[in-house]
């Protein structure tokens, strides 16, 4: 079963690096209005400049989100963006989306589907790893494998 997303939703993109920069700029040629997010703020500045809104914290941009995507280095980034003070659950309204495209150790990915803390929110996390590399990115060509209660999206 496939599920469509509209491009009146508001996409929400934590982590700017070379794959999280390239799912962003395919995303805002879609039509979808996104806002961004990335703890180097100078790294949005190239998205704003094609139409992002530029977020000073996760929360902001799950609280601005239909659909946050996450796309982080390692286990310390993914925990601090999700669980810290201004992190995604923070924000994270009941029934959006948070879909986690970092490689992360099976151990923190355990972790993340065991603590509920999504489902506390009325809220659903997708764990979405991707395979590909910035080129492929650059060209809207990865492969994703998603994980999750897809029954609640």
């Amino acid at each position: 079963m496939a599920t469509e997303i509209e491009p009146t939703q508001k996409i929400g993109i934590i982590g700017l690096g070379r794959m999280g920069t390239a799912m962003a700029k395919n995303v805002l040629k879609s039509g979808f209005k996104v806002t961004v997010f990335n703890r180097s703020e100078s790294k949005a500045t190239p998205l704003v400049e094609l139409g992002a809104i530029k977020a000073k914290t996760p929360k902001e941009v799950a609280l601005n989100s239909d659909i946050v995507v996450s796309s982080l280095r390692d286990n310390n980034a993914v925990l601090e963006v999700i669980s810290g003070k201004d992190g995604i659950l923070a924000g994270l309204q009941p029934n959006k989306v948070h879909v986690g495209t970092s490689t992360i150790s099976p151990s923190l990915s355990n972790q993340l589907a065991g603590m509920h803390e999504h489902e506390k929110h009325s809220s659903l996390y997708l764990a979405a790893p991707v395979l590909g590399n910035p080129i492929a990115a650059q060209e809207a060509k990865l492969t994703t494998f998603v994980a999750g209660d897809l029954a609640k999206v």
